[in-house]
C-alpha cells in the first residue's frame, strides 16, 4: 500500500508540472488550495491580443508564467520583468477572466477580471506626472494610442503633442481642474458603421496647487489657542509652490505678499482681518488652510439695556462678551461713551440719554459693531402740524401725478392745526409722497432699530369732501401706503421701493379716523406695478427695514378708474411708534 501511494503522488506531481510548463495549453492554472489573494494590480483593465499589460506588485522577479484565464505567457516572452513590475503582451487566444501568476508552486490570482476586447482599443497603463498644472506636458503610456483622436482632462480638451502606438504626449488645458484622462477613438462596428467611443483612466490627473505644511507667527502655530494675532504681525507659511502665489487672503481681506521662496512665504496680517481661513491663490486655483487664524478682537455677546426712552440723563450700559479688555473706546450711534470699567468679559460705560444706534467697540486691531442697535421706544413724530419738534423727521409733500394738488395748514377747533390737502383730476392709483429727513443729512426716517417687530406707523385722516363717483360701494375711500426702503430688495438696489401695506379704507363722513399699521405687515415688492391701490404681490417673509425708510407714499383707488373729481382731506399726528 505504501508503495502505491508514493507512485500515485509522483504521477500527480508530474501532471501538475506538465500543466505549468506548457505555454499553449487551454487549461486553467488555478489550483485548489494553492491560490492566494492577489498581491498585485494591473493596467489597463482591458485590451486586445498584442497590446501591452503592466502588472505591479512585490517580489515579482520569481514569476515564471502569466496566464489570461487559459492562455499563458512564459517568462522568456515577458517584455520586461523586475521585482516590482512585469510587462507582457496579451497572447492570442486570451479570454476574459482573472490574471494568474505562477511562482514556483505558488499560484497568485488577481482580485478582479481582465477583459479581452473584441477589437483593438486604446488603453492606458500609466501616465506621468500624476500631479501637474495648466499648459504642462503629460506622458501617457499604453497601447493602440495611435488611434486616439482627442484627449480630455475632465471636461477640457488637452493638446496632443506626440502620438505613437505605445506613447502619447499631451499638454494639459488652460484652466485645468483635477479629473480623469479620457481618450476618444473611432471603431468599426460588426455591421460596418464607424462610431466614437472613449476610454477613461481609473485614477485622476491631479491639478497641482500649493500645499501648506505649517502657518506660524512668533514661532507658534496660528491654530494655537493662545496665539492671538495683531494687525501687522508677521506670518510665515511653509509648503510648496510658495513663490507662485499671486494672492493671499485672511478671510476676505487681501494681504500684501512679502518675501517668497519655493517653500516659504512671509506676509503680515492685513488691516480688517478678523478670523477664518487663509487662502493662497495661484493662476490655476486656490488652497485653503485647515487651521484658522484669529485676530485679537473683542466679541459682543449681549448688552443691557437694549432699548429705552430718549432723555437728557446719562444712560449706563453693561456689555457682556470676550476679550473686552482690549477695547480703547465705545460709541453708541455717533456719540462716544465714557468707559467706567472693563474686564475680559464685562464692559461698563455711560453715554448721554439722547444717543441711540449701533454700539461700536474701537480697538488697536480694528472695530467691532453690535449685530443689533440700541433703539429708542416711544413716539417718533413725522409731524402733527401743531408743534415744532427738536428733531424734525418731515421734509415735504410731493405730488405724484395728480391733476391738481395743494397743501395748506388748516385750523380746526376740535383738532387744532393739521395738513389740509386738495386733490383733483383722475384720482385712481394717484397719490403723494412724504419725504423724510435726518437733521438735513439724508432723507431717511431714522428710528435706530433694524427690526420691524413692535414698530408702527400711526396717523389720523379725515375726508372733508369727495365726489360720490370716487367712493367705494360702501361709501369709503380706498388707499394703500408704500414705504420706500433705501436698503432695497431685488428691484433696483439702493433706491428700491421696498414695501407695501395692506389696503386700507377711510370713512368719508368728515370725522377723524386713527390708523395704526404694524411695519411687519408691510410686504416687500418690486417696482413693477408698485403704485396700485390693490397691489398684493410681494416676497414672502420680507419686511421694511425701519432705520432705512426714506419715503411714505399714499396711493388712492376708486371704483371708476377713469373718473375725475376733487377730494379734500386732512392729515395729522403722523408718527412712528416703537413699543
Amino acid at each position: 500500500m505504501k508503495r502505491f501511494k508514493i507512485i500515485s503522488s509522483i504521477i500527480i506531481s508530474m501532471i501538475l508540472v506538465a500543466v505549468i510548463a506548457g505555454c499553449d495549453e487551454d487549461v486553467s492554472l488555478s489550483v485548489e488550495g494553492r491560490g492566494e489573494d492577489s498581491p498585485f494590480t494591473f493596467e489597463p483593465k482591458h485590451g486586445y491580443p498584442g497590446m501591452l499589460v503592466k502588472i505591479e506588485g512585490q517580489e515579482l522577479s520569481d514569476v515564471t508564467k502569466v496566464s489570461f484565464e487559459s492562455k499563458a505567457v512564459v517568462a522568456e516572452d515577458f517584455m520586461e520583468k523586475t521585482d516590482a513590475s512585469i510587462s507582457i503582451l496579451i497572447p492570442v487566444g486570451a479570454r476574459s477572466g482573472r490574471i494568474i501568476l505562477v511562482k514556483g508552486t505558488t499560484i497568485l490570482t488577481s482580485a478582479t477580471d481582465f477583459t479581452v476586447d473584441d477589437s483593438p482599443t486604446p488603453a492606458m497603463t500609466e501616465f506621468a506626472p500624476v500631479i501637474v498644472g495648466s499648459d504642462q506636458p503629460v506622458i501617457i503610456k499604453g497601447s493602440t494610442l495611435d488611434k486616439v483622436i482627442k484627449v480630455e482632462i475632465g471636461d477640457l480638451v488637452a493638446t496632443i503633442i506626440e502620438q505613437k502606438d505605445t506613447l502619447l504626449t499631451i499638454t494639459t488645458p488652460s484652466g485645468m481642474q483635477t479629473g480623469k484622462i479620457k481618450l476618444y477613438y473611432n471603431y468599426m462596428t460588426s455591421y460596418g458603421i464607424e462610431k466614437e467611443d472613449v476610454v477613461t483612466s481609473d485614477a485622476d490627473l491631479t491639478l497641482e496647487l500649493p500645499s501648506i505644511v505649517s502657518i506660524t507667527s512668533g514661532g507658534k502655530s496660528i491654530a494655537a489657542s493662545d496665539n492671538w494675532l495683531n494687525i501687522g504681525d508677521e506670518v510665515v507659511i511653509t509648503g510648496t509652490m510658495m513663490d507662485e502665489i499671486t494672492e493671499v487672503k485672511f478671510g476676505d481681506v487681501i494681504a500684501v505678499i512679502g518675501v517668497a521662496t519655493s517653500e516659504t512665504l512671509t506676509i503680515t496680517v492685513p488691516s480688517g482681518a478678523i478670523k477664518g481661513k487663509i487662502t493662497l491663490t495661484v493662476p490655476d486655483g486656490t488652497t485653503e488652510s485647515e487651521a484658522e487664524f484669529k485676530v485679537d478682537l473683542p466679541t459682543i455677546l449681549s448688552f443691557t439695556p437694549n432699548s429705552g426712552m430718549p432723555g437728557s440723563d446719562d444712560r449706563i450700559f453693561s456689555l457682556q462678551g470676550e476679550r473686552l479688555s482690549t477695547v480703547n473706546a465705545v460709541k453708541v450711534g455717533d456719540t462716544y461713551a465714557t468707559i467706567s470699567s472693563k474686564t475680559d468679559n464685562v464692559l461698563i460705560f455711560t453715554v448721554g440719554g439722547g444717543a441711540s444706534g449701533d454700539i461700536l467697540l474701537e480697538t488697536s486691531n480694528g472695530n467691532v459693531q453690535s449685530s443689533l442697535p440700541f433703539y429708542f421706544v416711544g413716539d417718533f413724530w413725522v409731524n402733527d402740524w401743531d408743534n415744532t419738534f427738536e428733531v424734525s423727521r418731515f421734509g415735504s409733500f410731493a405730488n405724484r401725478n395728480l391733476g391738481s394738488f395743494s397743501e395748506a395748514t388748516a385750523n380746526d377747533a376740535a383738532s387744532g392745526n393739521y395738513a389740509e390737502l386738495t386733490m383733483g383730476g383722475a384720482i385712481h392709483d394717484k397719490g403723494f409722497y412724504i419725504w423724510g429727513t435726518d437733521n438735513g443729512t439724508n432723507d431717511r426716517f431714522s428710528l435706530f432699530t433694524s427690526n420691524p417687530n413692535g414698530v408702527y406707523l400711526e396717523f389720523d385722516l379725515k375726508v372733508s369732501s369727495i365726489a360720490d363717483e370716487l367712493k367705494q360701494t360702501d361709501g369709503t375711500f380706498k388707499f394703500k401706503i408704500f414705504m420706500m426702503d433705501a436698503l432695497g430688495w431685488d428691484a433696483s438696489g439702493e433706491s428700491s421701493y421696498g414695501s407695501n401695506s395692506p389696503t386700507s379704507y377711510v370713512q368719508t363722513n368728515g370725522e377723524w379716523q386713527h390708523f395704526k399699521i404694524h411695519l411687519a405687515d408691510f410686504v416687500a415688492s418690486g417696482n413693477g406695478g408698485l403704485y396700485t391701490a390693490d397691489q398684493v404681490d410681494g416676497t414672502a417673509g420680507a419686511f421694511c427695514h425701519p432705520n432705512s425708510l426714506r419715503i411714505i407714499a399714499f396711493v388712492f383707488g376708486t371704483t371708476n378708474e377713469s373718473g375725475e373729481g376733487e377730494v379734500v382731506f386732512g392729515m395729522d399726528n403722523l408718527k412712528f411708534s416703537i413699543e
